[in-house]
C-alpha cells in the first residue's frame, strides 16, 4: 500500500473518473489527489513550477501528481522517518 490517506469517488458516476488507472488497486486514493489538485485546484500542467507536499507519508500521492502534472521539481516531507527517508519517483509507478 503506497497511499495512506482516504479516497474519493464521484457518486454521480460509477465512482471512478481517473479511467486510465481504473484497475489500479488504490484508485480511490489516487482520485483524491487528482480531484484536489486537477479538478478543484484547476492545475493540469505544472511545467516550470515546483510542488511541495507536507505530510506525504510514503509519497504515493505525490508520485501520482508528479506523473500527472509534470512539475519541474517535487519535494515531499513527513515527520515519520519510517515512511520517508528519500523520495525517489519513477514515471513507471503509474
Amino acid at each position: 500500500m503506497t497511499h495512506i490517506n482516504v479516497g474519493y469517488a464521484d457518486v454521480s458516476q460509477d465512482g471512478i473518473f481517473v479511467t486510465d488507472l481504473e484497475s489500479h488497486p488504490e484508485i480511490y486514493h489516487i482520485q483524491l489527489y487528482h480531484y484536489l489538485v486537477v479538478n478543484l485546484g484547476g492545475i493540469k500542467n505544472m511545467k516550470g513550477k515546483s510542488m511541495l507536499e507536507t505530510g506525504c507519508g510514503k509519497g504515493g500521492g505525490l508520485n501520482y501528481l508528479a506523473t500527472a502534472c509534470r512539475p519541474d521539481r517535487i519535494v515531499g516531507v513527513d515527520i515519520s522517518t519510517q515512511c520517508v527517508n528519500i523520495l525517489e519517483f519513477s514515471s513507471n509507478f503509474y
